[in-house]
């Protein structure tokens, strides 16, 4: 210390060293009892993490109950079919998880199956399935005893005998129907059910969605499969914002993360990235790719589309951006629910309208999308998509997946039905 002229340069790390410190597992499934009755039962680990940001690998086993298969025991969600039960039984799950050095002290999820009846012709007598005291725009929810993407008839009444239609809902992938309970409801006790409704959705009722720009957008719960490459994302979008403000059209990302994808719009351009862990990249930085100008109050045609050369934006059927990969090309492996009017957890959501949102895992020529863009999709069309939602329900609280892979989606804050506008047949 006394003497400087024999000090030397010496060379620090950024940090100093530390011990690796084992893995933590987390293991959660659905928050209540299951209809079992063919229903596909998901277990979720993304909340698992390592204490040094080491990536993780996921094991799952069944410890108890009658034996089922999950169909990706090592992934991040595995999900399995529930069989028909006679009584109420309890199947536990255990995730160990491993950093490449450590593995975690196992973590325990128990999934509980119930007997249904199965409904078959709707009966306007039904049976109760729910009670309350609704306030203003409370959120419902009713177990529904038969399969998921099954439109009901909700009623409401007073004395429970007396039943009043109040609307349709679509029972999600967890059998849950989900309404708002309305400000008059306030007033007395209301007990509401869900019963076999014979209304079917209309070919055709030109639905749409409007988001109030604050807390409005639509929740999809993640699936491995939601991360998919190649990717085609595309959606009808109308807004006039022009604000920098993260307007999110179709977005599976935690910001930061360099890992998932997003579709939106920014100070009223076009944007686009996607990223692929470790190091995979079509971004460029910023913002991403430009696609251009959208916010012009009218409805705009717009797709993100990602393969082996690299990423594009498509604009009302005209390529409009394009960037090639740094790094190597490859999926997300984002645990994130992919999000519809909404861009990660930022404190605004899209201001506009939204309408047949579209996920693909091919990339789709400029041609095909242009082609698209002119008629309704089909979920059974070559190249069927991976996740197509119409938003012509109408009513309720949540929105079908046309496809058979049931990614049903959950209206959240302030997401209104409206009827759609969209140019085309």
């Amino acid at each position: 210390m006394n003497q400087p002229d024999n000090w030397a340069p010496a060379a620090l790390g950024s940090q100093p060293p530390s011990a690796n410190r084992p893995p933590v597992a987390v293991a959660t499934g659905p928050t209540g009892p299951v209809a079992a009755r063919g229903a596909r039962v998901y277990l979720d680990g993304s909340g698992s993490r390592d204490p040094d940001g080491d990536p993780l690998t996921f094991a799952w086993t069944q410890t108890a109950g009658p034996p089922v298969v999950l169909d990706d025991p090592a992934g991040v969600a595995p999900s399995f079919a529930a069989d028909a039960v006679t009584s109420e039984i309890t199947l536990q799950f255990t995730l160990v998880v491993r950093d490449g050095t450590f593995e975690s002290p196992p973590a325990a999820a128990n999934v509980s199956l119930v007997p249904v009846a199965v409904p078959t012709e709707p009966d306007p007598q039904g049976i109760p399935t729910g009670t309350g005291l609704p306030g203003d725009e409370t959120e419902y929810t009713l177990l529904w005893p038969g399969a998921p993407g099954d439109r009901c008839a909700i009623q409401a009444s007073s004395d429970l005998v007396d039943w009043q239609p109040i609307g349709f809902g679509t029972a999600d992938f967890l059998n849950r129907v989900r309404f708002a309970g309305e400000p008059r409801d306030r007033a007395e006790a209301r007990f509401y059910r869900a019963v076999a409704a014979s209304l079917q959705v209309p070919e055709d009722p030109r639905g749409a969605l409007a988001f109030d720009g604050v807390n409005g957008f639509v929740e999809v719960a993640h699936r491995p499969a939601l991360n998919p490459y190649p990717l085609t994302a595309m959606a009808w979008i109308r807004t006039s914002r022009n604000q920098a403000l993260v307007d999110g059209i179709v977005c599976k990302y935690i910001d930061g993360s360099f890992n998932g994808f997003a579709l939106f719009v920014y100070s009223g351009r076009l944007h686009g990235f996607y990223f692929s862990p470790p190091g995979g990249q079509i971004w460029g930085g910023g913002l991403g790719l430009d696609g251009g100008p959208v916010a012009d109050g009218a409805w705009h045609h717009v797709a993100l589309v990602v393969d082996a050369a690299g990423g594009r934006l498509v604009v009302d059927g005209v390529q409009t951006a394009a960037r090639p990969w740094v790094g190597p090309p490859g999926a997300p492996s984002t645990p994130t629910p992919l999000q519809l009017g909404r861009y990660h957890t930022y404190p605004n959501t899209l201001l506009g309208d939204l309408d047949e949102v579209a996920v693909w895992n091919v990339a789709l020529s400029t041609a095909e999308i242009a082609a698209l863009r002119d008629r309704r999709r089909s979920a059974d069309e070559a190249p069927r998509p991976l996740g197509l939602w119409h938003f012509d329900e109408q009513e309720g609280l949540s929105t079908v997946d046309s496809t058979s892979n049931g990614f049903f989606g959950v209206l959240r804050g302030g997401a209104t039905w409206i009827p759609s506008e969209v140019p085309g047949p």
